[in-house]
């Protein structure tokens, strides 16, 4: 029970669902951080539907633009709604 209480407090609702990464010292989702997390944050406490809104909202800000670098990719960071940064290769897989 303080388990799936402490992982709760790690899903953020902020910028769509996500889970913090780095608090205290900052409070964005970062793509890599949320998905090594997700597991043992929601999965395995039978938080499926966060689990599902974490899915479903990274993969609704894939960067979807054909000509773009970052085509293809989700997010490394989100800090706000209109800072979203793509700099990473290893956070899609």
């Amino acid at each position: 029970m303080w388990s799936k209480a402490a992982g709760k407090v790690f899903v953020s609702r902020e910028f769509g669902t996500g889970i913090w990464a780095g608090l205290p010292w900052f409070k964005d989702c970062w793509g890599r951080d949320s998905f090594i997390a997700l597991p043992g944050i929601t999965l395995a406490n039978g938080d499926f539907e966060d689990a599902k809104d974490i899915i479903t909202n990274f993969a609704s800000m894939q960067q979807k633009e054909k000509g773009d670098v970052n085509y293809g990719r989700i997010p490394n960071r989100v800090s706000s709604a209109t800072n979203i940064i793509y700099n990473t290769t290893d956070g899609t897989p």
